[in-house]
């Protein structure tokens, strides 16, 4: 039960932060302008601010029980943003430990007549192939004038070739943000995990290598990694303040 507090503590934090994520995309831009430019790019707003405003409101909650740390790993000195998004997750707390990720495209609903249809279209079937490739739990990041909605790559492929992919997905669907984090932090993605094994004893540098090597095996040029550890040894103590 303490787990399933601190994981939902950690989703609803995470549904803040989509929403801040949102609002702050559309303060950026004219409600009617596409983000396809390099001022715009909701991919680059998403990867940027993903971590950083989730850190930010889990910090601000936690009450010094948990620290929240967010890297940005890149694979080379390039500043291109590849249209992969990589997310990687680390949860540690007493009794409970998760390490899992998930792969996503990013774009913008603002940008499409009619989302749950032109969804299929703008995301190419060769990209979808490529998500899919990595991962059959991978993801579309559609950033909404509220939130950032998350549907699963499968049910967008499923509208753009519906017999090659054999899946029951006949819709487009959308889940919260926070809810699919809680589901990672608990790991219901099962056994085939996309991430390396980070240890809280690796140093910086090590953390960082072994990030490079899971965004290049991978072929994602860029990678997050959301790690959130708890920092009291009374385990009631720390997780008491994630009841609901």
């Amino acid at each position: 039960m303490r787990t399933y507090r601190f994981v939902r503590f950690l989703g609803d934090r995470v549904e803040a932060a989509s929403r801040d994520i949102a609002a702050n995309a559309a303060t950026s831009r004219e409600p009617a302008e596409r983000l396809t430019g390099d001022q715009g790019d909701p991919h680059e707003a998403v990867r940027r601010a993903l971590p950083r405003t989730v850190a930010t409101h889990v910090d601000g909650a936690s009450r010094a029980q948990t620290r929240f740390r967010a890297t940005t790993v890149a694979t080379d000195d390039s500043t291109a943003i590849d249209p992969d998004l990589g997310v990687l997750i680390h949860v540690s707390v007493p009794d409970f430990e998760q390490v899992t990720g998930l792969v996503a495209k990013t774009v913008d609903a603002r940008a499409l007549g009619d989302p749950e249809y032109s969804l299929a279209e703008t995301n190419e079937s060769e990209a979808l192939d490529r998500l899919l490739a990595i991962t059959a739990d991978a993801f579309v990041f559609v950033v909404g004038e509220q939130r950032v909605h998350v549907v699963p790559a499968q049910s967008v492929a499923s509208l753009t070739d519906p017999q090659k992919r054999q899946t029951p997905h006949h819709d487009l669907y959308s889940r919260q943000l926070g809810r699919t984090f809680e589901e990672l932090a608990e790991g219901f993605l099962g056994d085939g995990r996309i991430s390396p094994s980070l240890s809280e004893t690796d140093s910086r540098s090590e953390t960082k290598r072994k990030l490079r090597s899971w965004a290049a095996d991978n072929d994602l040029e860029q990678a997050l990694a959301l790690r959130v550890t708890a920092t009291e040894k009374d385990v009631e103590a720390t997780l008491q303040d994630f009841a609901t």
